[in-house]
């Protein structure tokens, strides 16, 4: 689109520079002071979409960042999943701890965890992720019953943030979080 669009901006920015006859020598006229205006938007348009021409084709978006969203339930991951892409957030999921230490890389700006999952608790898991990472921010999910006990092993580890699902009111701390935890990363990146 940009390569067109320069194209049809060289083919009119040189459009009022004189005529000739085949044959007869070029004689250009002098500008008018309607060239001499179209030739100046030209130039200034020129220049403006070469600043921006290694940007993404209009009406797309970079995204914001990376989350990595772990979580045994398939149901909250897909919804978490969708959401957070309708958000403009690129989306690794895992349903379990083990495989997401695997998949924590250098561009993951944020991790959503669930506390109470099979084989392994997002305790350990926030645990190993640390230790591979240890300025990842990690988001803690939970819907553990009886929770104040787990809230407060959650919180002693000093996460980035720690969320009960199923909160209605607490849906939109949960992607403000996620959103500072991304803006970050990009600081820090």
């Amino acid at each position: 689109m940009i390569n067109g669009l320069r194209k049809s901006i060289e083919k009119n920015k040189n459009r009022d520079q004189g005529s000739g006859i085949r044959g007869q020598p070029f004689i250009p006229r002098p500008p008018t002071p309607e060239t001499y205006f179209r030739r100046t938007i030209m130039n200034e348009l020129m220049q403006l979409i070469n600043k921006f021409d290694d940007s993404p084709e209009l009406g797309q978006k970079k995204p914001l960042g990376k989350v990595l969203v772990i979580d045994d339930d398939p149901n909250i991951r897909q919804g978490l999943e969708r959401t957070l892409k309708q958000r403009n957030f690129d989306v690794v999921s895992t349903p379990n701890g083990l495989d997401s230490v695997s998949l924590l890389c250098d561009d993951i700006g944020c991790v959503l965890l669930d506390v109470k999952m099979p084989k392994i608790s997002g305790i350990e898991v926030y645990g190993m992720l640390k230790e591979k990472d240890p300025g990842v921010p990690i988001i803690f999910y939970s819907a553990y019953p009886g929770g104040e006990e787990m809230a407060q092993k959650c919180l002693d580890l000093k996460p980035y943030g720690f969320i009960e699902k199923g909160v209605s009111e607490q849906i939109d701390r949960l992607y403000a979080l996620i959103a500072g935890a991304a803006a970050e990363f990009r600081i820090r990146a």
